[in-house]
Formats: structure tokens, C-alpha cells, sequence
């Protein structure tokens, strides 16, 4: 198996350009995916990587409406997976800047895309129905975040080791915002009047 920044350069395409095209990407995402990920880092595919989340969220809309493919449905699917993997996206590069580890944002951006690969899962996961559908799902879901954490571990250059406790410390500080937010409410309802 070749690495794909080892792969010859078309003559059609920019010398800047590794990947040689969005299959090949896919495939070594899939099959390769710390070779692909490196290579993504180099040569970063904002355009393939804003398809692979499209292609999942309009995959997600489809099994959501039971198959029925409604067009407004459809517009607004990909609308919203675009949003929230630009928001997801910033929110990273915002803490990673707040550390000192600032990246080019197209370069996360295209990481955190083609890590949403697994997400292309749950559909047929889901569709075991019962308790292994569940448990499928579960793991297409951990999967999927075992690879967003090691996008984000090759676009800041960190080992995956320490991007994985930022899933409990998320957890854990949610829980203190949503508990300082539900204090400051209590509050500002507790002042009186006048």
C-alpha cells in the first residue's frame, strides 16, 4: 500500500497539491487514515472536505425522514451539517489558540471533515434495529470521535493521548457552566426589586 503523499503528482493538477483526488482521499481516510491525515495536514482539501460532511448529513436526513427525499429537507441538512462542522471547527481552533497552538483554520477544517467519515456509518448501524443497532451505533459513534480528537491531534501537531481528555474536561466543564449559569439566574431572580 502506497502513502498517499508518496502518490505521482497529475499533470492536470497544482504541484502543491498531494491527494491526488477525492476517491483517493476517501480510500486512504478509511484504510490509511494516519498517512491521510498527515497528508491532509500538508495539503489541506477544504472542498472534498466540506462534500464528505454534506454526503453525511444528507445520509443522516434521508434515514431521519424514512427514506423520503424532500428537497427543502435536503438544502437545509446540508446547511446545518456545514454550520455546525465550521462552528465545531472554530470552537477547536479557538482553544487551541488560547494555548498557544493556533492552526490554519482550512487546514482543521479539512481534517475535522474527513474525520466525519464514520458518521457515513450509523445509518446501516441503525438500521440492525434492537439492542445491536444500538450498540453499533454506539461504537460508529465513538468512532467517529476517536477521529475528530486525532484530526484535531495532526492539525495542533499534539500527541492523541493528551486530546482525549479534552472529551471529559468538556463534559465536566459543561457541567460547571450549565451549574454557574443556573447560580447566576438564581440570582439575579433573587434581587430585589426596585
Amino acid at each position: 500500500m502506497q502513502d498517499p503523499a508518496d502518490l505521482p503528482q497529475s499533470p492536470n493538477r497544482p504541484a502543491s497539491t498531494v491527494l491526488p483526488g477525492f476517491l483517493d482521499a476517501l480510500y486512504g481516510v478509511w484504510f490509511q487514515p494516519e498517512a491521510t491525515f498527515q497528508a491532509l495536514r500538508q495539503a489541506p482539501q477544504l472542498g472534498q472536505a466540506a462534500l464528505v460532511v454534506i454526503l453525511a448529513k444528507l445520509l443522516e436526513s434521508v434515514r431521519t425522514s424514512g427514506g423520503t427525499l424532500n428537497p427543502e429537507g435536503l438544502v437545509w441538512a446540508a446547511v446545518s451539517g456545514l454550520l455546525g462542522w465550521v462552528v465545531l471547527s472554530a470552537l477547536l481552533d479557538g482553544l487551541a489558540y488560547v494555548f498557544g497552538r493556533g492552526v490554519d483554520l482550512t487546514m482543521l477544517l479539512s481534517l475535522t471533515g474527513f474525520a466525519s467519515l464514520p458518521w457515513l456509518l450509523l445509518g446501516p448501524a441503525l438500521a440492525w434495529g434492537g439492542s445491536v443497532g444500538r450498540l453499533l451505533s454506539l461504537l460508529v459513534l465513538v468512532w467517529f470521535v476517536i477521529w475528530q480528537l486525532w484530526a484535531a491531534a495532526v492539525a495542533f501537531e499534539l500527541p492523541r493521548q493528551r486530546l482525549v481528555l479534552l472529551v471529559p474536561l468538556t463534559l465536566v466543564g459543561g457541567l460547571v457552566s450549565l451549574a454557574w449559569l443556573t447560580n447566576a439566574i438564581g440570582f439575579m431572580i433573587g434581587l430585589p426589586e426596585g
